[in-house]
């Protein structure tokens, strides 16, 4: 017999931008870098590991004003997370060699 199990993987997101006067423009901006391609690419890692997933989506928030400590933290995360991005990417493809 099996079973299925259901839940969720809980990632706390936050990004800084550009403050703005309209809030909408401000709010879109936070949401421009992640994008169809990225969800979906998340959507394939998730099933490679054998899970299946009908939805990944994100929403985020205004949470306050950042200071040039969180900027430049973030800045830092960034160009750590570049440089490990390719080897994450390539645990997830499968390439198949015939001689």
């Amino acid at each position: 017999m099996h079973k299925w199990y259901n839940g969720q993987i809980t990632i706390q997101l936050s990004t800084i931008v550009e403050a703005q006067e309209e809030s909408t423009k401000e709010c879109n901006s936070a949401h421009d870098a992640i994008d169809l391609d990225f969800l979906t690419d998340l959507k394939e890692l998730v099933k490679a590991k054998g899970y299946t997933s009908n939805f990944v989506g994100f929403d985020l928030q205004l949470a306050g004003d950042a200071t040039m400590t969180d900027i430049e933290e973030l800045d830092k995360t960034v160009r750590q997370a570049k440089a490990k991005e390719d080897v994450i990417r390539g645990k997830a493809t499968v390439t198949k060699i015939y001689f």
